[in-house]
């Protein structure tokens, strides 16, 4: 697409965000608060096999294949024993569903096999995902044919459907330009922050970059005595909130405006920890994530932006990561909880939560046990919101590790 579509695209995009109410549908789903319901035995079903979960009446389908065995539709290429896709603030759809790409498939303690594009719907692996070299990949929040690829100098987009390669907007000068694997773009996919290193000074620095505008912002110096974790850009494009580690310890946070200003710094620990960026019902920019400190500890809290106030919205889960990819259903996050008995009701299970705190629809128990990062559960919902996709060993304490998806439309 041509970087004057692209404009189009954001301005038609930003003006629908700007009308559309913020309050996802609701879904058929279990909405208990209070029953700790511990995963029955279910057997693991085969690859592309669909099984329903017997707690919670969802299609739970294994989308990625067994070990050694051949990978259909390339050659000479088998699965690997981790076969799952990246993170849960990375979205592994792209904007209509039509597509998945499967970012993370290696030998535990091994070598690496191809990324994998597989179909949205009967999740049949399509073709190898041989994208253009970048630090950052994301699929476009509203282009179901492009990725958006962060590189030291420049943002290009790329296309699956023709694989051409368009600049987007320049920065010479930098080097080492990241999202720190975890930010995003804004939801609609105008605006980005990025970290980078000076080429002049070497100096570590933090700015946005805004692809309708093709502008660059200012330069934020990070101090010598912050270790920098992550930087994203807010929901809706208006804050910068940096992750890292200070002398009072890691996990903190800072939110800055577009000009550089400091709005807040989050002092506690993980308070949220593991955050995704989201707008919530009144319309406030938030970030929703699992609480390390008192007095929410274990719980799933929003923090607002601007003036750092928090609200509880769970009553414990522990739920190690949030998710609020899913921005065609706004108002909504999906988060894992602990396998701990120690932080019920929720154990070991996918939930998707109301900003408002009005509603927790359980969707499906994940069976994986927390023995390795590579086997936690990180679930991703659709742009949608009516499925999830997650990572789980079945309860097998080791490899293989692979994908499921959660489906829970009908």
């Amino acid at each position: 697409m041509h970087c004057t579509n692209l404009l189009r695209t954001y301005l038609v995009c930003t003006t629908l965000l700007s009308t559309i109410l913020l309050n996802g549908q609701n879904y058929n789903l279990n909405t208990s608060l209070d029953v700790n319901w511990p995963a029955p035995k279910l057997i693991k079903p085969n690859y592309l096999q669909e099984v329903i979960d017997p707690i919670y009446n969802t299609k739970i389908t294994r989308i990625t294949g067994d070990s050694n065995m051949s990978i259909p539709n390339i050659s000479n290429v088998t699965w690997k024993n981790v076969a799952r896709h990246g993170y849960s603030t990375r979205q592994p759809w792209n904007a209509d569903e039509s597509i998945i790409y499967l970012g993370k498939h290696k030998d535990l303690k091994g070598s690496s096999g191809p990324d994998l594009f597989l179909d949205g719907e009967s999740y049949a692996v399509i073709k190898e995902a041989r994208l253009p070299r970048g630090n950052e990949h994301r699929w476009h929040h509203t282009n179901p044919d492009l990725f958006v690829i962060v590189r030291d100098t420049e943002i290009i987009s790329w296309s699956y459907s023709t694989e051409r390669i368009t600049q987007l907007i320049s920065y010479p000068g930098y080097t080492n330009v990241k999202m720190g694997g975890t930010g995003n773009f804004s939801d609609v996919g105008n605006r980005v922050a990025v970290s980078a290193t000076k080429n002049k000074d070497n100096k570590t620095v933090i700015f946005t970059l805004d692809l309708a505008a093709k502008s660059k912002g200012v330069d934020i110096d990070i101090p010598d005595n912050v270790e920098l974790d992550y930087v994203s850009i807010s929901a809706l494009g208006n804050y910068i909130i940096v992750k890292g580690s200070v002398s009072l310890g890691g996990d903190r946070a800072w939110v800055y405006d577009l000009k550089g200003n400091l709005i807040g710094f989050w002092n506690e620990y993980g308070r949220p920890s593991h955050f995704d960026l989201a707008v919530d019902q009144n319309g406030d920019e938030v970030a929703v994530g699992v609480s390390k400190s008192n007095p929410d500890k274990g719980c799933l809290i929003k923090r607002r932006l601007f003036d750092g106030k928090v609200t509880v919205l769970t009553v414990g889960g522990w739920p190690p990561h949030t998710s609020a990819r899913a921005i065609q259903r706004p108002g909504w996050v999906f988060a894992s909880t602990s396998s701990s008995t120690n932080y019920p009701p929720y154990l070991n299970e996918i939930i998707a939560v109301k900003l408002d705190g009005s509603r927790i629809e359980r969707i499906c128990h994940t069976r994986n046990v927390l023995d390795e990062y590579l086997n936690e559960a990180h679930p991703c919902p659709s742009p949608s919101g009516s499925r999830v996709i997650f990572a789980s060993d079945w309860g097998n304490d080791n490899v293989p590790i692979q994908a499921y998806i959660a489906d829970f439309r009908n």
